[in-house]
């Protein structure tokens, strides 16, 4: 059975290690070429599930679910108002 996967990102102004304790992937960023961490996909696991429960790491499919369900609950809202 293949294990789900997560989309993740720390949170800003976290540090997160990896499940195996090494550091979190970074790219250069802007101009200045400050360190950003990467998007990772990783298999689904009690580590990353905490990590997400606690708020250190962004699990971008929910967060994105999550804003499209907001955007439409807005435009049925809109629809109401414009509707009477």
């Amino acid at each position: 059975m293949a294990k789900e996967k997560l989309r993740l990102k720390p949170a800003p102004g976290r540090t997160v290690p990896l499940e195996d304790g090494s550091p979190w992937p970074t790219k250069p960023n802007g101009r200045d070429k400050t360190p950003a961490p990467v998007e990772l996909s990783v298999a689904s696991s009690l580590y990353w599930r905490r990590r997400i429960r606690s708020g250190d790491v962004i699990d971008l499919d929910a967060d994105a679910a999550l804003r499209a369900e907001k955007a439409e609950a807005q435009q049925g809202a809109d629809a109401k108002k414009g509707g009477k």
